[in-house]
Protein backbone atom coordinates (compact mmCIF):
# COMPACT_ATOMS: atom_id res chain seq x y z
CA UNK A 1 0.00 0.00 0.00
CA UNK A 2 1.63 3.41 -1.02
CA UNK A 3 1.68 6.22 1.54
CA UNK A 4 3.00 9.65 1.55
CA UNK A 5 6.61 10.53 2.66
CA UNK A 6 7.40 14.10 4.01
CA UNK A 7 10.76 15.27 2.54
CA UNK A 8 12.21 17.99 4.80
CA UNK A 9 14.71 20.38 3.81
CA UNK A 10 17.54 22.21 6.18
CA UNK A 11 16.00 25.13 5.11
CA UNK A 12 12.43 24.02 5.84
CA UNK A 13 13.81 22.78 9.51
CA UNK A 14 15.82 25.80 10.41
CA UNK A 15 12.30 28.06 9.46
CA UNK A 16 10.20 25.71 11.96
CA UNK A 17 12.60 24.23 14.25
CA UNK A 18 15.14 26.60 16.70
CA UNK A 19 17.24 26.02 20.11
CA UNK A 20 14.75 27.81 22.24
CA UNK A 21 14.14 26.50 26.27
CA UNK A 22 11.63 23.98 25.31
CA UNK A 23 13.69 22.15 23.07
CA UNK A 24 16.14 21.97 25.75
CA UNK A 25 13.37 20.60 28.19
CA UNK A 26 13.06 18.26 25.77
CA UNK A 27 16.08 17.04 25.84
CA UNK A 28 15.88 16.98 29.19
CA UNK A 29 13.07 14.67 29.61
CA UNK A 30 15.03 12.45 27.03
CA UNK A 31 18.01 12.47 29.62
CA UNK A 32 15.57 11.50 32.31
CA UNK A 33 14.02 8.52 30.63
CA UNK A 34 17.82 7.28 29.41
CA UNK A 35 18.94 7.02 33.19
CA UNK A 36 15.93 5.69 34.01
CA UNK A 37 16.52 2.66 31.83
CA UNK A 38 12.92 3.70 29.43
CA UNK A 39 14.78 3.58 26.41
CA UNK A 40 15.95 1.11 23.61
CA UNK A 41 19.42 2.47 21.92
CA UNK A 42 21.24 -0.15 20.54
CA UNK A 43 25.22 -0.07 19.90
CA UNK A 44 26.01 2.65 17.37
CA UNK A 45 27.06 1.17 13.80
CA UNK A 46 30.19 2.97 12.67
CA UNK A 47 32.25 2.49 9.50
CA UNK A 48 34.99 3.20 8.32
CA UNK A 49 36.08 4.46 4.92
CA UNK A 50 39.98 5.28 5.44
CA UNK A 51 41.12 5.88 1.62
CA UNK A 52 38.51 8.67 2.00
CA UNK A 53 39.63 9.98 5.04
CA UNK A 54 35.68 9.38 6.37
CA UNK A 55 33.56 7.59 8.43
CA UNK A 56 29.71 6.81 8.47
CA UNK A 57 27.78 6.61 11.68
CA UNK A 58 23.99 5.29 12.22
CA UNK A 59 22.32 5.45 15.19
CA UNK A 60 18.97 5.16 16.41
CA UNK A 61 16.64 5.32 19.90
CA UNK A 62 13.23 4.87 20.85
CA UNK A 63 11.31 5.22 23.99
CA UNK A 64 8.38 3.42 24.35
CA UNK A 65 4.86 4.96 24.51
CA UNK A 66 6.00 7.16 21.61
CA UNK A 67 4.61 7.31 17.84
CA UNK A 68 7.87 6.87 16.16
CA UNK A 69 11.35 6.82 16.17
CA UNK A 70 13.99 7.83 13.98
CA UNK A 71 17.61 6.77 12.46
CA UNK A 72 21.02 8.79 11.76
CA UNK A 73 22.73 8.58 9.28
CA UNK A 74 26.08 10.56 10.29
CA UNK A 75 29.29 11.32 7.82
CA UNK A 76 32.08 12.82 8.51
CA UNK A 77 34.46 13.51 5.92
CA UNK A 78 36.73 15.08 6.99
CA UNK A 79 39.53 16.35 3.77
CA UNK A 80 35.81 18.12 2.23
CA UNK A 81 37.10 21.19 3.73
CA UNK A 82 39.93 21.45 1.47
CA UNK A 83 37.60 20.87 -1.30
CA UNK A 84 35.32 23.93 -0.13
CA UNK A 85 32.38 21.09 1.62
CA UNK A 86 31.52 20.57 4.46
CA UNK A 87 32.67 17.86 7.28
CA UNK A 88 30.02 16.86 8.08
CA UNK A 89 26.32 16.43 7.35
CA UNK A 90 23.71 13.91 7.30
CA UNK A 91 20.09 13.11 7.41
CA UNK A 92 17.64 11.13 9.63
CA UNK A 93 14.76 8.77 8.80
CA UNK A 94 11.28 8.99 10.83
CA UNK A 95 9.64 5.80 11.35
CA UNK A 96 6.48 4.87 12.45
CA UNK A 97 6.78 2.96 15.85
CA UNK A 98 3.28 0.87 14.91
CA UNK A 99 3.89 0.21 11.37
CA UNK A 100 7.48 0.44 10.80
CA UNK A 101 6.50 2.67 7.43
CA UNK A 102 8.63 5.69 6.69
CA UNK A 103 7.13 8.87 7.71
CA UNK A 104 9.79 11.44 6.77
CA UNK A 105 13.05 12.22 5.71
CA UNK A 106 14.60 15.07 7.09
CA UNK A 107 18.24 16.08 5.13
CA UNK A 108 18.97 18.55 7.86
CA UNK A 109 22.98 18.18 6.99
CA UNK A 110 23.06 17.78 11.02
CA UNK A 111 21.60 21.11 12.15
CA UNK A 112 19.33 18.94 14.18
CA UNK A 113 22.63 17.10 15.47
CA UNK A 114 23.83 20.77 16.25
CA UNK A 115 20.80 22.08 17.64
CA UNK A 116 20.68 18.88 20.10
CA UNK A 117 24.26 18.89 21.19
CA UNK A 118 23.86 22.73 22.44
CA UNK A 119 20.07 21.79 24.26
CA UNK A 120 22.02 18.64 25.75
CA UNK A 121 24.77 21.08 26.79
CA UNK A 122 22.34 23.73 28.29
CA UNK A 123 20.98 20.25 30.19
CA UNK A 124 24.47 19.60 31.64
CA UNK A 125 25.04 23.30 32.72
CA UNK A 126 21.60 23.69 34.35
CA UNK A 127 22.36 21.14 36.67
CA UNK A 128 26.40 21.37 36.64
CA UNK A 129 27.68 25.09 36.58
CA UNK A 130 27.60 27.16 39.00
CA UNK A 131 25.35 29.50 40.88
CA UNK A 132 27.12 32.69 38.80
CA UNK A 133 29.46 32.99 35.58
CA UNK A 134 30.74 35.55 34.29
CA UNK A 135 32.32 34.12 30.83
CA UNK A 136 31.56 31.37 29.44
CA UNK A 137 34.12 29.31 27.48
CA UNK A 138 33.22 26.77 24.43
CA UNK A 139 35.11 24.62 21.72
CA UNK A 140 32.79 23.01 19.29
CA UNK A 141 35.05 21.61 16.67
CA UNK A 142 32.15 19.18 14.72
CA UNK A 143 29.25 22.04 16.44
CA UNK A 144 28.70 25.78 15.45
CA UNK A 145 30.31 27.49 18.64
CA UNK A 146 28.11 30.42 18.41
CA UNK A 147 25.14 28.01 18.84
CA UNK A 148 26.91 26.19 22.33
CA UNK A 149 27.15 30.03 23.59
CA UNK A 150 23.59 31.20 23.31
CA UNK A 151 22.60 28.03 25.45
CA UNK A 152 25.05 28.50 27.31
CA UNK A 153 23.92 31.86 28.38
CA UNK A 154 20.07 30.56 28.48
CA UNK A 155 21.40 29.12 31.73
CA UNK A 156 21.40 32.55 33.38
CA UNK A 157 25.01 32.11 34.34
CA UNK A 158 26.96 33.84 31.72
CA UNK A 159 27.29 37.51 30.86
CA UNK A 160 30.20 36.53 27.59
CA UNK A 161 31.02 33.92 26.03
CA UNK A 162 33.93 32.78 24.09
CA UNK A 163 33.54 30.09 21.29
CA UNK A 164 36.55 28.10 19.51
CA UNK A 165 36.27 25.94 16.64
CA UNK A 166 38.58 23.61 14.52
CA UNK A 167 38.37 25.51 11.40
CA UNK A 168 38.10 29.33 10.73
CA UNK A 169 35.19 27.87 8.22
CA UNK A 170 33.33 27.21 12.05
CA UNK A 171 34.45 30.68 13.72
CA UNK A 172 32.03 32.80 13.66
CA UNK A 173 29.99 35.64 16.45
CA UNK A 174 26.94 35.34 17.52
CA UNK A 175 24.55 36.82 15.33
CA UNK A 176 23.24 40.24 15.83
CA UNK A 177 19.94 39.28 15.94
CA UNK A 178 20.66 37.49 19.87
CA UNK A 179 21.19 41.00 20.56
CA UNK A 180 24.06 42.07 23.67
CA UNK A 181 22.87 39.81 25.89
CA UNK A 182 24.63 37.14 23.43
CA UNK A 183 27.59 38.39 23.55
CA UNK A 184 30.14 36.38 21.89
CA UNK A 185 33.78 36.92 21.23
CA UNK A 186 34.64 33.89 18.16
CA UNK A 187 38.60 32.49 18.27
Amino acid sequence: MAHDIRIVTEAELRGVVGLDLALVDVIERAFAALQAGGVVMPPILSMDLAEANGEVDVKTAYIPGFDGFAIKVSPGFFDNPALGLPSLNGLMILFSAQTGLVQAVFLDNGYLTDLRTAAAGAVAARHLAPGTVETAGVWAPACRPGCRCRRRTWCGRSGACWSGAATPARRRPAPATWGPAWASRSR
